[in-house]
């Protein structure tokens, strides 16, 4: 029965401290209960309401809770948290005095100030500057936070830079002595930033008087730290890299004068799209580092780089760290392995070919700090250095490298690389960092080089060529080329390169194309190419270029005394690689700059196989511009005639579209048509006409299918072999076999003339009221002739004598006659009555 009583007791009491805090409000003890506050912290508070709390320990629970600053450091608070817990002994009930024994913060965020002065809020805080009463706190409270947050401020100025999701420790050990763990999470305020990893801290802090004197000693550790968002902190810019960051140390001072020491190791680095593999050197960092506040300089008086293969020895000085930074770095290395830092590069850049590899070894020196002009120093390579090429598997010697900097100008002296081959190319040039933009100059020099082994090399040290593998051959080479660094001026070249042997391999053409001789020379802003000999099946091709380097517009001509249409069309268009195609550019958004390539000269031609035709004495001038080809003053000699017209292709229309508009004269028809029966032609003629041809496509049964145009003229003096036309006509009509003119009865047909207009379209050639002279009559021609050779004629005539003619003869053109079959094999018959329908 006894314990039961002492049961419902102890219940009862656990009731009613559970229950006071709900019932009973403190509200009315509110000064009083900030004045014990305020006495314990040194500072100002304000609180919206508490309460007290005596489960699990007795305790005030203030709500929106603000410790306030004292004026020297600015306006905004210390210090504000959605909850503070004032814990405290059982034996403040009976003392009424209110003594803290431990400060638990909620969701705080902390303002860590630097005064113009140079005095830092948190050591005036700890040494109790600023109390409104005046009065001496006894012992110190052990203080907690959880999910805080600390800002950085110099005078009113916010830093962009703080720490979140803090967790602090902070206890009391002897008068003046602390011990504190601090763990956090780095973050920008203008940046949201990924998992940046986490900074544990740990260690000890004293107050020695003056709170300028406070005195740390901590020891601290980055977590599974992450290159990239700490990238993103330090420079606020997004990063390219990946990497595995881990790292301790250790720092002893105080908040105006510190030192410490510590190591770095990196893991994984890499560029952010490409995946680590086991050769990826692991670097190792170690340093020892101090800070001056008076000074505002952070100095890492020993940096110590370390790979594998290769060390790095550095001094960093970083002034005003937290504001506008100013920078000086000091750095030597005389063990430094090229192998392994070119395949570190690999992985920071997609622009080095896989399998390429450098060996060598090479010992640097620069030392410097903000503007460029300021910096000096060498890099070198006392041994040759070996390149191995991934797409040629050559090696390349590079020999006598070295790289200096000083007085604002950074010179590469000669280098020789020397190839396969055994032939060199002389490197040397120099970049101006004292003047604005950056100008260079560079040089190149060589007897004979192949090309393909040099853009091999450059590619793999990471220079990027915008045509790769557009030319093979040997070049002899003496070369300038000078520029700025920021391309804000176009590059200038002058010197000369010539090639011999050299195959040019365009991504648009269906196949090589051979250079025999070619000579680049660039003076005086311009670039001229004579000669540029080129073979086109076997026939020798000479053109010569022109233009200014600020233009876009090339001056050419073009000659060759023997050329096939054929090999031409060759290199354009195929079923695997179409220049046409490449032109339209029909299934993807167009890549080539039409507005920077434009081509103007004259064409000269000799003799110019085009199928079955030959063209002598070519002569025309064309312009290639805004992917638009236009060929005037189109001049050649054909089959004892002459051509005189004009071209234009639209490569812009989709498909392009092509027109050729001129004039033929005395054509003969017989040779054009190259057609016969028995080595004689079928059909024979002095052609002449204004003729229109238009066609599209960018295959050639395409632009061959859809080949249509109109021509006004026709053939005189013609021969149609094998053929009595006026013997089938008679036969038809069923009149006495007579020719027109008396004579006797031949097996071909020839006639005056025969004149018109005509249409060409659908594969074939249409004739409306042709008029064809033979045989003393004039006969109408209407109707179709087919490419395949069909014939659909409809024939009516009359004669052209004004004399009375026999009943046969007048027979003869009373009838409409159809003329059916093939050129080769032709038939004549009685076109059927035409319906006249019921009177």
């Amino acid at each position: 029965m006894r314990k039961r009583r002492l049961w419902i007791a102890a219940l009862s009491l656990l009731l009613f401290f559970a229950v006071l805090p709900q019932i009973f409000s403190l509200n009315v003890f509110r000064g009083a209960a900030r004045r014990a506050l305020e006495r314990e912290l040194g500072r100002a508070v304000e609180f919206e309401a508490f309460t007290v709390s005596f489960l699990p320990r007795p305790g005030l629970v203030g709500q929106r809770f603000v410790l306030h600053e004292s004026e020297k450091f600015g306006a905004e608070p210390f210090l504000f948290a959605r909850e503070l817990r004032c814990y405290f002994p059982l034996r403040v009930l009976w003392r009424w005095r209110l003594e803290c024994s431990q400060l638990s913060l909620f969701e705080p965020s902390l303002n860590l100030v630097r005064n113009d002065a140079g005095e830092w809020n948190l050591g005036a805080f700890f040494q109790g500057a600023g109390n409104p009463g005046g009065e001496a706190r006894g012992s110190h409270p052990l203080v907690t936070a959880i999910g805080g947050r600390v800002n950085f401020k110099s005078g009113a100025n916010k830093f962009r830079y703080s720490l979140s999701d803090v967790r602090f420790r902070l206890a009391p050990q002897t008068e003046g002595h602390w011990s504190m763990e601090l763990e956090a999470s780095p973050m920008r305020t203008d940046r949201r930033l990924g998992e940046i990893g986490r900074v544990r801290l740990n260690g000890e802090l004293t107050q020695a008087g003056e709170g300028r004197e406070a005195h740390f000693q901590l020891e601290g550790a980055l977590e599974k730290g992450s290159l990239a968002p700490i990238w993103e902190f330090v420079q606020g810019e997004d990063a390219v890299v990946r990497a595995r960051i881990a790292g301790q140390f250790q720092l002893e001072g105080t908040p105006e004068s510190w030192s410490g020491s510590g190591n770095l190791s990196v893991d994984e680095l890499r560029r952010w799209d490409l995946l680590p593999d086991e050769n990826i050197p692991r670097w190792e960092t170690e340093f020892t580092v101090r800070y001056s506040d008076a000074d505002r300089e952070l100095e890492f008086e020993e940096v110590v780089l370390r790979a594998p293969k290769s060390e790095i020895h550095a001094v960093v000085r970083l002034r005003d760290p937290l504001g506008e930074r100013d920078w000086n770095l000091e750095a030597t290395s005389a063990a430094f392995d090229l192998g392994e830092w070119h395949h570190q590069l690999s992985k920071l850049t997609t622009i080095i070919p896989p399998g390429t590899r450098l060996t060598g070894l090479a010992q640097f020196s620069f030392r410097g700090g903000g503007d460029l002009k300021n910096w000096e120093g060498e890099f070198s390579a006392p041994q040759p250095v070996s390149l191995l090429s991934a797409d040629s598997g050559d090696e390349v010697k590079i020999e006598n490298f070295h790289l200096g900097l000083a007085i604002g100008r950074l010179e590469l002296q000669p280098l020789s690389l020397s190839f396969a081959t055994q032939q060199n190319l002389t490197l040397n040039g120099s970049v101006r960092l004292d003047r604005e933009n950056y100008p260079y100059r560079m040089t190149w020099k060589s007897e004979g080089v192949p090309v393909e082994a040099v853009e091999s090399a450059a590619a793999a040290l990471g220079w990027v060529s915008p045509s790769p593998g557009l030319v093979q051959g040997q070049a002899a080479v003496e070369l300038e080329w000078t520029g700025n660094l920021t391309g804000s001026a176009a590059t200038r070249w002058s010197g000369n390169v010539e090639l011999r042997g050299a195959r040019l391999s365009p991504s648009e053409f269906a196949e090589p194309l051979f250079i025999s001789h070619a000579k680049f020379s660039w003076r005086r802003g311009r670039l001229r190419i004579d000669p540029l000999d080129i073979l086109l099946g076997g026939n020798r091709v000479s053109v010569r270029l022109e233009k200014r380097l600020e233009d876009v517009r090339w001056n050419a001509q073009v000659s060759a005394e023997r050329l096939k249409l054929s090999d031409l069309t060759g290199l354009f268009i195929s079923q695997e690689r179409n220049l046409l195609g490449r032109l339209v550019e029909e299934e993807r958004p167009r890549q080539i700059p039409w507005d920077k390539f434009w081509v103007a000269g004259q064409i000269k031609v000799d003799e110019l196989e085009a199928g079955t035709f030959r063209l002598n004495r070519v002569n025309a001038r064309a312009e290639f511009r805004m992917a638009r080809l236009e060929i005037s003053r189109l001049r050649f000699r054909a089959h004892k005639g002459e051509f005189d017209g004009s071209f234009r292709g639209d490569f812009l229309e989709s498909p392009p579209k092509y027109r050729l508009v001129g004039n033929v004269r005395k054509f003969q028809l017989g040779d054009l048509l190259a057609l016969g029966v028995e080595g004689e032609p079928v059909l024979s003629g002095l052609l002449g006409a204004e003729v229109l041809f238009e066609t599209s496509g960018v295959t050639a049964s395409q632009i061959w299918e859809n080949l249509s145009g109109a021509a006004v003229g026709g053939l005189q003096d013609g021969t149609y072999a094998s053929f009595d036309l006026m013997a089938a006509l008679q036969t038809a009509a069923g009149v006495s076999s007579i020719s027109g003119d008396g004579s006797p009865q031949r097996s071909s047909t020839s006639f005056q003339s025969l004149a018109g207009a005509f249409r060409l379209s659908n594969r074939r050639l249409e004739a409306d009221d042709a008029r064809l002279i033979f045989g003393g009559a004039a006969w109408s021609v209407n109707g179709r002739a087919g490419f395949d050779g069909a014939l659909d004629f409809e024939i009516t005539g009359q004669p052209l004598s004004i004399e009375e003619t026999s009943p046969a003869t007048a027979r003869l053109f009373d009838n409409k006659y159809r003329l059916r079959g093939t050129l080769f094999s032709p038939r004549i018959e009685l076109a059927p009555p035409a319906d006249t329908g019921s009177q």
